[in-house]
Formats: C-alpha cells, structure tokens, sequence
C-alpha cells in the first residue's frame, strides 16, 4: 500500500495512476487540501482512498493514515513558485514536506520518495534551487 501527498498535481496524478494499475500496489491512499473527483474516471479506482486533511495538521494525519503502508511518496509543490511569495513556498516544499515525511515515519513506513528537482542545492544561490535543496 502506498500513501501520496500531492496527489492532484502533475506529477502525483500520474503516479496515482501508475500504483493503482500496477498489480504489485494494493491500495493507495491520497492525502488532499480540497476534496477531488479527478480519480473518478481513472482505472483501479477501488484501490484508491482519498483523504481530506488539514495540512496544518499534515504530520499527525499522516501518522494516523499511513499506518500499514509501505511506501510513502512526496509530490506535492508549488508549480510556479515565482507567483506565490517565498514563505508559501517554503512551507509547501519545505515544512510540509518535513511533515508528511515525519508523519510517515511515525507511522511506520519504510520506504519514502520526494519529488525534488534538479540542481537542488541548500547552499546554492537560486531560491528555487536552495528551497528544493533544503526539502
């Protein structure tokens, strides 16, 4: 079973296909800010648990739902981070991060998976760069 954190964005809407259709996943469970009927169409449908949750309160729900999971996946983010200011940046990519991994771990999965980017860096000179480095 697989936990997802990001799971309407580009990225974690395909691996939400992707581990529903492998036969290897048995369940996936999506961890969303605003409730979705983006799945609705999408095979293996009855594999998929999708969870409204306050991400202020993102490390303690994980902990409660990831419980018997075995991998948790990271693919949540700010798509165009230039639009937004750099402390919301930061807290998606950063603290939330921090606390779906935390909460993961908490709950005893064993496997975690970050969408990162490339030339993440903490020390580099680029916001971006730097704010990925640092996640």
């Amino acid at each position: 079973m697989a936990v997802v954190v990001g799971a309407t964005g580009a990225v974690g809407s395909a691996l939400v296909g992707e581990l529903l259709a492998s036969p290897r996943c048995t369940g996936v469970t999506a961890l969303v800010r605003r409730a979705t009927t983006m799945f609705a169409k999408t095979p293996g449908r009855e594999k998929l648990r999708v969870e409204v949750i306050d991400f202020v309160d993102l490390e303690r729900r994980t902990a409660e739902l990831a419980a018997g999971h075995d991998a948790a996946f990271c693919t949540m983010g700010i798509g165009q981070p230039r639009k937004v200011p750099p402390q919301e940046f930061w807290r998606v990519d950063v603290e939330y991060a921090g606390a779906f991994a935390r909460g993961a771990r908490a709950a005893g999965v064993h496997h975690l998976s970050l969408l990162s980017a490339c030339g993440a860096d903490e020390r580099s000179h680029v916001r971006y760069s730097r704010v990925k480095g640092v996640a």
